[in-house]
């Protein structure tokens, strides 16, 4: 998300800087594209979070499949990453959270 963030700010100031700079055409082609990439940061951000994916479980999967799933993922991944493992091992291994979330 860091990254769309980034392309819009960049689109943004592209029209704004180079306004007297920017053909008629090359305008509506970065208004184009800062839509696009608009577009694709929301649809991101409203992605619902799958918790079996990010733990690479199954649906069927019991309480001790999620602590070693959990664990292994911690060891695996960066820390802005691993705050999504947690979230999921938070929801999956509280049995009611777990019956909500499914």
């Amino acid at each position: 998300l860091e990254l769309f963030d980034s392309a819009i700010q960049g689109f943004k100031a592209a029209l704004h800087a180079d306004a007297s700079k920017l053909s008629m055409v090359g305008r509506h082609t970065v208004q184009g594209e800062l839509d696009n990439v608009e577009e694709r940061a929301m649809r991101e951000r409203t992605k619902v979070k799958d918790y079996y994916e990010i733990l690479d479980l199954d649906r069927n999967c019991t309480t001790a499949e999620i602590c070693k799933a959990y664990r292994a993922q911690s060891l695996k991944h960066h820390p802005d990453k691993f705050r999504l493992v947690q979230e999921a091992y938070n929801i999956l291994s509280d049995p009611t959270k777990r019956w909500s979330y499914d």
